[in-house]
């Protein structure tokens, strides 16, 4: 196993250059012939603490984050890539869609894990203050390892079990270390669609499908 600690990182945001300020790690795993990288991060919270937009910060730290996996992408299409940490921000938020990129080609993409607990949900942090559950930890993989994960052994830990520690759930994600074929591209877009409307990825709304899409329409005036 390879363990780097990329603490120099920087970004430039209104013409000042800042440092990524809890850095990324980057690990690779090398079991017989299959090889895994892991990269782990933290983003910015969402309190200000300086002149500059915590969101802004997380969105441009997340592009430093991106540009790392990008990295290992150019030298090799089909690695295997594990992108693990805490990006403080929902799905639908501009620095997770700097870490997805689906605007890439299928196979450039990072795919949402989701895991979810023993009652099918997915939420990871409880905000005490104001009571609020969120989901800002993920698992995010490459296409050529999606069909490594073994979804049966990848989940949320139980919250019981923490005894109340920590305001964070854990995730455990189980890979098979084997080059497995890619992903069928049905379920490619049954278990990983580019939309949270998944029963089994993100909601509890059992009305729903695995794959539903929400309607778009324009509103009527």
């Amino acid at each position: 196993a390879e363990y780097h600690a990329l603490t120099d990182l920087t970004y430039n945001l209104k013409k000042q250059k800042l440092p990524v300020k809890r850095g990324v790690i980057k690990c690779l795993f090398i079991i017989g012939e299959y090889k895994l990288f892991v990269f782990a991060a933290h983003l910015p919270g969402r309190v200000k603490d300086d002149a500059f937009s915590p969101t802004d910060k997380r969105r441009l730290e997340a592009r430093v984050l991106r540009q790392q996996v990008n990295a290992e992408f150019k030298r090799n299409i089909d690695a295997n890539i594990l992108v693990l940490g805490n990006m403080n921000d929902t799905c639908g938020k501009s620095p997770i869609k700097a870490i997805y990129n689906r605007r890439f080609k299928f196979n450039k993409r990072l795919y949402d894990i989701r895991p979810l607990d023993e009652l099918s949900t997915s939420w990871t942090h409880w905000w005490r203050i104001k009571d609020e559950y969120e989901r800002v930890d993920y698992a995010l993989c490459s296409f050529r390892t999606l069909p490594e994960i073994i979804r049966e052994g990848t989940y949320i830990l139980d919250w019981e079990k923490l005894d109340g520690l920590f305001s964070h759930r854990p995730i455990v994600v189980n890979v098979k270390p084997v080059d497995a074929p890619p992903i069928d591209m049905k379920e490619l877009a049954r278990y990983y669609p580019n939309c949270i409307y998944s029963c089994r990825a993100a909601s509890i709304n059992l009305l729903r499908k695995i794959g539903d899409v929400p309607k778009r329409g324009r509103k009527k005036k």
